[in-house]
């Protein structure tokens, strides 16, 4: 298990660099959030929550983009030799997939600046929950991640996606508008969002307004929803390895 770990982290490691290489999705980390930061600020909606709004924002937008890289691959006739393992397909685009969300990190600072340069004071009631809110980030995107790399290797078209999901998983999540806004079914529909524990748990470490309990029901939440986003991941995976077996081709292109 150790070994498997390991080995996914560094194959992570390995995308993240090149990741980090391509400007497109540093810039997009740097200027999503910022844009979004100063768009609220405009609208006179600052807050406490900018700063951490930003970082979501910024975080999910570039995670979404780039799984796009996936895309490219299928262009390139190298998704193929990504499909091509003895393991599990998941296990093959899980680094990939947790690389996406790690770019998405730059979008934190870029944030927390952003937003202090323009008047709004970043100062969390909670670091501790502040910090347990951007480990939920990280794993809601990752796995949310991996159900888009299910879909790309699924559909040849699957880059349409993309845009489509970007704000419905924003807005679900509470991150852009206050979830308490939203119609009644589309609240609901946010529980099912990986995104939105994070995002609750985030606002309760910069505002100290929720208690305990609140914040445990939302961390469950946000666990639970990555761990239904895996097994949606999986059911597409396996759909997509039985239609290659039915084929018989693994031809992806």
């Amino acid at each position: 298990m150790n070994v498997e770990l390991g080995g996914v982290l560094r194959e992570s490691a390995f995308h993240l660099r090149l990741l980090l290489r391509n400007a497109y999705f540093v810039q997009a980390a740097l200027i999503a959030p910022v844009v979004f930061v100063v768009l609220r600020v405009q609208a006179g909606r600052g807050g406490l929550a900018l700063g951490v709004d930003g970082a979501v924002v910024g975080v999910w937008t570039v995670t979404a983009a780039a799984v796009g890289i996936l895309g490219y691959q299928r262009s390139q006739g190298t998704l193929e030799q990504i499909a091509l393992t003895p393991r599990p397909l998941g296990g093959a685009l899980a680094p990939i997939s947790l690389a996406c969300a790690g770019v998405g990190l730059l979008s934190i600072p870029a944030a927390i600046v952003g937003s202090w340069v323009l008047g709004s004071e970043f100062a969390p009631h909670s670091p501790a929950l502040v910090a347990l809110g951007l480990v939920l980030l990280v794993a809601a995107c990752g796995t949310t991640a991996l159900v888009l790399s299910g879909l790309f290797v699924l559909t040849p078209h699957a880059t349409v996606y993309e845009p489509v999901l970007v704000a419905p998983v924003l807005l679900l999540s509470g991150a852009v508008i206050d979830r308490a806004q939203l119609p009644g079914p589309l609240q609901l529909l946010g529980v099912v969002d990986p995104l939105t524990g994070a995002v609750e748990v985030l606002h309760a470490g910069v505002s100290g307004g929720a208690s305990g309990g609140a914040v445990a029901l939302w961390c469950a939440q946000g666990l639970i929803a990555s761990l239904l986003s895996v097994l949606l991941a999986r059911g597409i995976l396996r759909t997509a390895v039985r239609r290659a077996r039915l084929a018989g081709t693994l031809a992806l292109s």
